[in-house]
């Protein structure tokens, strides 16, 4: 094999090991987590995100960061689930408008709205379990 090919094929390899190297640096070492993601609420380490932020913001003392701390806790389950399900007044307010919707639509036509609201709310639900969904 020629030599000038030969060079060519080692800066290649060269090249590609150093990307991977470089990648595997980037996502397995200095980044502790992808950009954006937020752990889901409930998790450990939500709380610690939280109290970091307002720590670095407020400039909290040790004796507020305690205090907060019980604050976060105490609002913790009541944020958790309204995360998981929404309240009812939408509910309501979203039955009430597909209601009158539906007195405006032919039998063929309802048959077709109520399809394509089965289609929005499982696409909301597929939604809802999507690791890289934000919450905070």
């Amino acid at each position: 094999m020629n030599s000038k090919w030969i060079a060519v094929l080692l800066f290649v390899a060269t090249f590609l090991v150093g990307a991977v190297a470089g990648m595997f640096v980037d996502r397995a070492l200095l980044r502790t987590r992808p950009f954006g993601f937020r752990p889901p609420a409930g998790a450990p380490e939500h709380g610690g995100m939280m109290m970091g932020h307002f720590s670095r913001r407020l400039d909290l003392s040790p004796g507020q960061q305690q205090q907060l701390m019980v604050i976060l806790e105490k609002y913790r389950p009541r944020f958790d689930e309204m995360r998981r399900n929404p309240p009812p007044p939408y509910e309501a307010v979203r039955d009430s408008l597909q209601n009158e919707i539906r007195v405006i639509l032919t039998p063929e036509q309802k048959t077709k709205f109520d399809q394509m609201i089965a289609e929005f709310e499982s696409r909301r639900q597929g939604m809802r379990h999507r690791p890289w969904r934000q919450e905070f």
